[in-house]
């Protein structure tokens, strides 16, 4: 078994982060474009369209005959609009958005890719002692896109896989009479706890599968080989110090949230409170301008833990392949 000292790779990981303050530049570019995530509510508009239709023709009989005839004017006038343009106008435009859709996420994805490459390899030469720039590391960041957009577009079909794998078997066995619910139902639940241990496991992978990318040239193929051995080979290690990065990482992101809105609030109230005789747009301007100064330091302190967080890692890995020199 590995003998690990978390404490002290947290502490050099930390020693790094704040003596090498050029590496915030790639946790910056990380908290903004990996820190987001999507979401879909409001699914409550369904249940009342009928009576929201059967209301229509009531509405319109109240509404004043000037007010109908301007209504169906702009009506009428949109409709034409839409229809003067030809089809071909409208498809054009459509090819036109989805384009810009896809070259906007292959944008960032390569910005991210070189962002995790950078900082992967800074804190590598930095944990050496070894001086070094933004400028001085943009090669090693660059060379680290290609591969790492490969590896992640393996991780991600293998985690579609084995979620549609997970998915066509859960609905088959759901519609098979000879199974029946009583089955269906507890084999459902342990293959879902399967699979979120297997994306776990791919999780993990990632974590040593870049390192092995950006700091020995593994090919991305090899890669997820040698990730998938080093991963089982030290699970408990992994698994243990993967606890200690995610506590770090929502302690340190909940107090600096905290912190931000507890000061942010109380100064806006204040500020509407001390010039409450200002005209509305500078108080508007001073209310964006204050909230975009909170988003952005939110974002620095993200950037922070962010860069901390991979120092771990490196850490740990470094601390790992060289036990494996040890045994070769």
């Amino acid at each position: 078994m590995l003998s690990v000292d978390y404490k002290g790779i947290i502490t050099r990981s930390w020693h790094l982060t704040r003596s090498n303050k050029w590496l915030w530049v790639y946790g910056l570019l990380l908290a903004v474009l990996g820190g987001s995530s999507t979401g879909s509510g409001g699914g409550g508009s369904g249940g009342s369209s009928g009576s929201a239709s059967g209301e229509l023709p009531k509405l319109n009989e109240q509404l004043p005959q000037e007010s109908q005839e301007v209504l169906g004017a702009f009506t009428d006038a949109a409709t034409a609009w839409f229809q003067s343009i030809p089809p071909a106008i409208w498809i054009s435009l459509s090819i036109l958005f989805f384009a810009v859709v896809i070259i906007g996420i292959l944008i960032i994805w390569v910005a991210r890719s070189w962002a995790q490459a950078g900082l992967i390899s800074g804190l590598d030469l930095a944990s050496d002692n070894l001086p070094s720039t933004l400028s001085t590391n943009a090669a090693r960041a660059k060379h680290g896109i290609k591969p790492l957009i490969t590896y992640s577009v393996m991780n991600f079909a293998m985690m579609t896989g084995l979620i549609l794998f997970a998915g066509i078997i859960i609905f088959t066995c759901t519609f098979i009479p000879v199974v029946g619910l009583f089955i269906a139902i507890p084999a459902g639940i342990f293959l879902v706890i399967g699979l979120l241990i297997a994306l776990f496991f791919i999780n993990i992978m990632s974590v040593f599968a870049e390192r092995l990318i950006v700091l020995h040239d593994v090919k991305p193929a090899d890669a997820l080989k040698q990730s998938f051995l080093l991963s089982k080979k030290y699970f408990i290690e992994t698994i243990l110090m993967g606890l200690i990065n995610n506590t770090i990482g929502c302690t340190a992101g909940c107090l600096t949230t905290i912190s931000a809105v507890t000061i942010f609030i109380p100064v806006v109230i204040l500020g509407f409170i001390m010039y409450k005789n200002t005209p509305l747009y500078l108080m508007v301007t001073a209310a964006c301008i204050s909230f975009i100064l909170f988003i952005t330091l939110i974002q620095f302190f993200q950037a922070l833990i962010i860069v901390w967080r991979y120092g771990n890692w490196n850490e740990f890995f470094r601390l790992m392949m060289s036990e494996e020199e040890k045994q070769v």
